[in-house]
């Protein structure tokens, strides 16, 4: 079938195949650059054929711009049956997967980071906003047919499968993806699904977490409940691991993957509809139109890591996520892009640690210093209205004593006993006397409150001075130890890269490996929805296929992880080293770029040091200068207080 009719009649040549899918194989057009051609393998049933003609002649100028959007009929002879289609060649364009695979992306994007991802995904939504504008419902939103460009235009494919309306027939879409499908549709069959817009948002919201979070799928995570959670059974109970509610749902996310936290609150709230429970009713989740706006302000209130240029990040985060998530022992997920640019001008260690070692120690201790210890206080001496008391109270008391002494030793007649009595009830008279007892209730107040105020000052410096004298050691002891991990970075990295001439081999089979992607192989008990699952979990490509690795997902039993195992043993077998061959420019190209970020970020740690050291030193000094007048004050305070007490 090199030769085929258009609708009007027209040859249609056709040139080389581009590819082949289940349905139909396309072909390059020979007298037309800007065409291709898809063959149906099968005889095209009539309502197919009546389904075709209403998308040729619903195309549009809008519809064109965006997708493959049928242009003519094909026919075997003219005027015969129908074959196939003729649609605008997507030159330049990659499925959208191949963008937000981490592992595809290093590949096939490599200058790419997030704000680029960020603008396929605004993209994504303007291109379902256009469809939806025309009446028309793409229904099976999936990885595999939404195509983008290096500058991060989209655009549709396998355009004969969408849903249309005409003369007041619906031609249904009658496929699907699963981990793609709302949980209202999940398990139905789409034959007799009258698809709607709500129904496109749930593909749209997938599509663009899978942009936004590196491929990883909204409802894969770990399942805290009993048995297996695979991913269309998640989406059909509303699992959506990244959410608020996810514990109450007993998930978690994976690890090593970016928050909802991470991105602006208008985003995180469109996930939240997008996925939560009430989305299912029609008109619930977020539109496209809602989605271009949201992404469109996220795109404005972007920021560049200080750290490493490659690091595009929403600016409300107090840090860098992808740095997080790199020191957690996760990936670098734009390190292709990272700045390797080494130096940020002249750097001088010696002079700059000389600068830091003169930093003056602050010169107090993180405990409040005792003051007035010891100190003797000359006593207040008590209102001259009871100065008789301070007389009549010792001599009354220390008489009742001496006289009873005298009776129980025979000194004075047992009458003398009566005097033992009378100033006994003198003593007591003047203690209870209201006046005096008002006076020393005050003075033991006077001690209490001070006490309180003393403690409370005390406390200030532990928080205010001690913590900052903390600090300040604690910074001191962190430069020294990056001071030494930065005289090391020579010897570690010429350990490293002669490391590389041992490992020609090992990273041979790596990059071998690396060429064989989990999405597109066969494997045994491992289905679309586990190979998403996979995705999720930072495996790919089957140099990613460990015991250790596959064994953490969930899903994966001894069974099909012995099935994964087996397939990249298979692939293992093709490998050939080749000794001839040096270390690939490559991983010296990698291995040079990690350790001028390592470099770049020591250099930052250590310039800002002498500044931090300063500043740190100086708010102890202004926080002790407050506060230590006050408390030698409220320390002379207590001493006079208690001293006062003692008087009364």
């Amino acid at each position: 079938m090199n030769r085929l009719f258009d609708s009007a009649g027209r040859d249609v040549r056709l040139g080389g195949r581009i590819g082949k899918g289940g349905e139909g194989t396309v072909f390059d057009v020979a007298d037309d650059p800007n065409c291709v051609a898809k063959v149906y393998h099968e005889v095209v049933p009539p309502s197919k054929t009546a389904k075709l003609v209403a998308m040729v002649q619903q195309g549009n100028p809008s519809l064109m711009q965006i997708s493959a959007w049928p242009m003519m009929t094909l026919h075997g002879t003219k005027g015969g049956r129908i074959v196939g289609i003729l649609m605008p060649k997507m030159g330049g364009y990659r499925a959208i997967h191949q963008l937000y695979s981490p592992a595809q992306r290093k590949v096939t994007f490599p200058t790419a980071d997030w704000s680029f991802l960020l603008h396929a995904a605004r993209n994504v939504a303007q291109a379902i906003k256009t469809v939806h504008g025309q009446g028309v419902i793409v229904g099976d939103i999936n990885q595999g047919n939404i195509v983008v460009s290096s500058n991060a235009l989209v655009k549709f494919i396998d355009c004969d499968s969408f849903q249309i309306s005409s003369n007041g027939k619906t031609f249904l879409c009658e496929v699907g993806v699963g981990h793609f499908t709302p949980p209202e549709l999940q398990g139905r069959s789409f034959g007799n699904v009258v698809r709607t817009p709500n129904h496109d948002n749930f593909g749209l919201a997938a599509i663009c977490f899978h942009l936004l979070f590196m491929g990883r799928h909204p409802f894969v995570g770990k399942y805290l409940g009993p048995g297996d959670m695979p991913i269309e059974k998640a989406i059909r109970e509303f699992r959506f691991a990244f959410g608020s509610g996810a514990g109450s749902w007993q998930m978690t996310a994976p690890p090593h993957v970016l928050r909802l936290a991470g991105v602006s609150q208008a985003v995180a709230m469109l996930f939240e509809r997008a996925f939560g429970i009430d989305a299912a009713r029609d008109g619930s989740r977020p539109t496209a139109g809602e989605w271009v706006v949201a992404l469109d302000q996220l795109r404005h209130e972007l920021r560049a890591c200080s750290h490493v240029a490659g690091h595009k990040y929403y600016k409300a985060l107090n840090e860098c996520p992808w740095c997080a998530i790199r020191q957690a022992g996760g990936p670098d997920f734009f390190i292709s892009i990272a700045s390797a640019t080494g130096r940020d001008g002249r750097f001088e260690l010696q002079a700059l640690w000389t600068a830091i070692s003169q930093v003056p120690v602050p010169g107090v201790s993180r405990e409040a210093p005792s003051l007035a210890a010891g100190a003797r206080m000359k006593a207040r001496p008590l209102p001259s209205q009871l100065q008789w008391v301070k007389w009549l109270r010792p001599m009354t008391g220390w008489g009742a004593m001496a006289s009873l002494a005298a009776c129980l030793f025979g000194l004075l007649p047992p009458a003398g006993f009566l005097l033992v009595i009378v100033l006994t009830l003198a003593w007591l008279g003047v203690q209870g006397n209201k006046a005096y007892q008002e006076e020393k209730a005050r003075r033991v107040a006077v001690v209490k409150s001070v006490e309180e105020a003393l403690n409370t000052t005390k406390s200030r410096w532990g928080r205010e001075v001690g913590e900052a004298v903390s600090r300040f050691q604690t910074m001191r002891s962190m430069l020294e130890e990056k001071r030494d991990e930065y005289l090391s970075l020579g010897p570690a990295y010429q350990r490293e890269r002669e490391g590389l001439s041992a490992k020609r081999e090992e990273n041979q089979r790596r990059k071998f490996l690396e060429q064989y992607l989990i999405q597109r192989a066969g494997i045994r008990q491992v289905g679309p929805g586990l190979k998403a699952t996979l995705a999720s979990y930072g495996i790919e490509t089957a140099a990613d296929v460990t015991y250790q690795a596959v064994a953490a997902v969930p899903g994966f039993g001894p069974a099909r992880t012995q099935e994964l195992l087996g397939w990249r043993a298979k692939l293992e077998q093709g490998f050939r080293f080749d000794a001839t061959k040096g270390v690939d420019s490559a991983d010296i190209a990698a291995l040079d770029q990690r350790y001028a970020l390592k470099r770049q970020e020591l250099e930052r740690i250590l310039r800002t040091g002498p500044e931090d050291m300063r500043k740190l030193g100086g708010l102890v000094n202004s926080r002790s200068s407050v506060l230590l007048p006050e408390l030698n004050r409220l320390s002379f305070d207590l001493a006079q207080a208690k001293a006062d007490a003692v008087a009364a």
